[in-house]
C-alpha cells in the first residue's frame, strides 16, 4: 500500500516539476519584455532630447522607466534562480520517493531487522526535511512574484506620467505618446504573465 502511495506522490512531483520548468520559460518572457521597455525608454529619451528643454519632464519619466525595467529584470533573474533551486529540490524529492518505495518493498520481503527500521526512519526524515525546505522556497518564490507585481504597478504609474508629459511634446507629441503607450501595453502583458506564474506555482505544490 505504501509503495503505491509513494509512487503516486512521485508522479505528482514529476508533474509539479514540469510545471515549474514551464514557469521558467514565462520568466524568460518577462525578462525579454523588460528589455523591450528599456529600449523604448532609451528611444523616448532621444526623442525628448530632440524636442528640447521643454521636454525635460518626459526625459525624467523615461529615465525612471529605464530604472524600472532594470529593477524588474533583476527581480526576475533572482526569481529564475529560485526556480532553478526548486527544480533541483523537486528532482531530489522524486529520487528520494522512489528510493523510499523500493526500500519499503525490500523491507517487506526480508526478515525483521532493526537496521531496516533505522534506514527507513532516516529516509522518512530526509523526505520531511525536503518537504519543509520546498515549502519555504515556495514562499520565497511567491514573495518575489509579489515584489515584481508591485514594481509593475510603479511602471504603470510611470507610463501614465509619460503619457501626460507627451501632451507637451509639440511636433513629436505623437511619437512620445506611442512610446508611453507601448510601455503601458508591455507592463500590462508582464502583469498578466506574473498572475499566470503565481497560479502555476500553486499547482506545482
Amino acid at each position: 500500500m505504501h509503495s503505491t502511495v509513494d509512487a503516486a506522490a512521485a508522479t505528482s512531483r514529476s508533474r509539479g516539476m514540469a510545471t515549474v520548468v514551464a514557469v521558467n520559460e514565462d520568466i524568460k518572457k518577462v525578462i525579454r519584455i523588460a528589455e523591450q521597455i528599456d529600449l523604448a525608454a532609451i528611444n523616448a529619451m532621444l526623442i525628448a532630447k530632440k524636442v528640447g528643454q521643454g521636454q525635460s519632464g518626459f526625459s525624467v519619466v523615461s529615465a525612471e522607466l529605464r530604472n524600472f525595467s532594470h529593477l524588474l529584470g533583476n527581480a526576475m533573474q533572482q526569481l529564475q534562480q529560485r526556480v532553478a533551486e526548486m527544480v533541483n529540490m523537486m528532482a531530489q524529492a522524486i529520487g528520494a520517493a522512489k528510493m523510499l518505495a523500493l526500500l519499503q518493498e525490500t523491507r517487506r520481503a526480508l526478515p525483521d531487522s532493526a537496521l531496516w527500521e533505522e534506514v527507513l526512519a532516516r529516509r522518512l526524515q530526509a523526505r520531511r526535511d525536503n518537504q519543509s525546505a520546498a515549502e519555504q522556497l515556495h514562499g520565497k518564490l511567491q514573495h518575489a512574484l509579489a515584489r515584481a507585481e508591485k514594481l509593475c504597478a510603479m511602471g504603470l504609474a510611470l507610463s501614465y506620467s509619460a503619457k501626460v508629459e507627451a501632451v507637451y511634446g509639440g511636433e513629436r507629441s505623437d511619437a512620445l505618446k506611442q512610446v508611453s503607450a507601448d510601455a503601458e501595453r508591455a507592463i500590462a502583458d508582464i502583469l498578466h504573465t506574473l498572475k499566470g506564474l503565481s497560479l502555476q506555482l500553486e499547482h506545482a505544490r
